[in-house]
C-alpha cells in the first residue's frame, strides 16, 4: 500500500526559500530564480512520493531521521528548463509517518551542522 506523505516547511527552511528567491533573481534574473525554485518544488514532491528514494543520506551527527537531499538527483525532465549544476541540498526528517518535515535549504559548500539544530 502507498503512503501519501505530506510535507511542511519550517520557519528557517521558508527564509532559506525566499533568500535562494531573492539572491537568485538578483544575480541571474526572475527567470533563472523560478526555475530554479521550480526545482525546489519539484524535489520536495519527489520526496512526498518517496522519502527513502536513491541518492537521499541519513546525516552523519544528526538523529538518524535526518537525511540529506541535494537537488542534483532530481530527474528534471518534467521542468521547461534544466538548471545544470543546482548546488543546494535539502534537509528533512521524518515524523510520526507520514509527515516530512523540511529543516533547511542549504547550499551544499554550508557547514549544516549549526544550521540544523
Amino acid at each position: 500500500m502507498s503512503v501519501n506523505w505530506q510535507s511542511f516547511l519550517t520557519t528557517p527552511a521558508r527564509k532559506d526559500f525566499e533568500e535562494i528567491f531573492a539572491y537568485t533573481s538578483e544575480t541571474w534574473g526572475v527567470g533563472a530564480a523560478n526555475r530554479y525554485i521550480a526545482l525546489i518544488e519539484l524535489t520536495i514532491k519527489n520526496l512526498r512520493e518517496n522519502p527513502n528514494r536513491f541518492g537521499i543520506s541519513v546525516l552523519d551527527g544528526f538523529d538518524s531521521r535526518v537525511k540529506s537531499c541535494p537537488l542534483k538527483i532530481t530527474n528534471q525532465k518534467s521542468l521547461a528548463h534544466k538548471i545544470k549544476r543546482p548546488r543546494h541540498v535539502i534537509y528533512f526528517q521524518t515524523i510520526n509517518p507520514p509527515l516530512i518535515e523540511i529543516l533547511r535549504i542549504l547550499h551544499d559548500r554550508m557547514d549544516v551542522t549549526d544550521k540544523i539544530g
